[in-house]
């Protein structure tokens, strides 16, 4: 699930929340970066795993 936020402590809940509802969370950057998962963006209603939304999204792997 992407998720951005200007607020780091915010951002952080938000990916707990993500986690706790047993998704991925994929944290896209600030607000601004949002727009990536905005209606007609290349994240909307893209069902795919996190490794391959950070791919379409050009996002940097997640180091395991």
């Amino acid at each position: 699930m992407p998720i951005a936020s200007d607020d780091q402590g915010a951002l952080q809940v938000g990916a707990g929340l993500v986690i706790d509802a047993g998704c991925d969370p994929v944290i896209v950057g600030n607000l601004a970066a949002a727009r990536v998962f905005e209606q007609g963006g290349p994240g909307w209603r893209a069902h795919l795993t996190a490794p391959e939304l950070r791919r379409r999204l050009g996002l940097p792997a997640v180091a395991n």
